[in-house]
Parts: C-alpha cells; structure tokens; sequence
C-alpha cells in the first residue's frame, strides 16, 4: 500500500526599497498549511492488540509552523 504524504508550504513576502541601496524586506512562511498527520508505519506484530495501529509519527512530520522574517540589507 502506497503512502501519500501531502504537505503544502507557503511565503508570502514583500520588500521596500527605502533608497536605490537599502531594502528591508519582510516575510511570512508556514510550513504544513493544511496541518496534516503523517503517520509513520502502522505496527504489524499480528498477535498485540494494537496490530495495524499507528505507534509514531514519520521522522520530519511537523505540526503547522509560521515565522516571521525582518531582513534589512544596505
């Protein structure tokens, strides 16, 4: 059985250009949007009772992120 792992991340970002040199740019990023689970593999020992359930999360799974990014270059 194939694993479909949806994960949507997005930026949204602007810049001002306060003279011809000096920008000060400002973002937003979100990682996992959707905050979707990622579910690791499902435990297969048949003879639990927890057989077929899912004991972790996959490695990178994140839950939904924000940041705020302020950058000033001259």
């Amino acid at each position: 059985m194939d694993r479909i792992s949806l994960k949507a991340d997005w930026e949204l970002d602007k810049k001002f250009y306060i003279t011809e040199r000096q920008v000060l740019a400002f973002a937003w990023q979100n990682f996992n949007v959707f905050n979707n689970v990622n579910r690791g593999l499902t435990f297969n020992d048949l003879t639990s009772s927890s057989a077929g359930g899912f004991t972790s999360l996959e490695t990178f799974a994140i839950p939904r992120t924000m940041q705020f990014i302020l950058r000033y270059s001259f």
